[in-house]
């Protein structure tokens, strides 16, 4: 027996699928979301609590808008003093 809903996304709204994991218990899962959204602002009900404590594993990010360091990376924490590069230990000052 499958636990495969079918979905129909409306037009409007480009959805993408990628893995999901709940703060509760753990569990993980393949999830459906809205591209666009932010990690912080999905939230998806666990299959396996119900709760709504499911998150993305990762972000989404349009085409063409995703920064990225020399280094190649594309994470990037905020600092006082600029952007940090976890990767190659790189500060892009303001």
């Amino acid at each position: 027996m499958s636990n495969v809903i079918e979905l129909f996304p409306r037009d409007d709204q480009p959805t993408a699928t990628g893995e999901a994991f709940c703060l509760q218990c753990r569990h993980e899962w393949q999830a459906v979301v809205p591209i666009g959204k932010s990690v912080c602002e999905i939230l998806l009900e666990c299959p396996q609590c119900q709760t709504m404590t499911g998150r993305p594993h990762y972000d989404f990010a349009p085409a063409g808008k995703v920064w990225e360091c020399d280094c190649g990376c594309q994470l990037f924490y905020i600092m006082p003093e600029g952007h940090f590069c976890p990767n190659c230990g790189n500060y892009n000052r303001y």
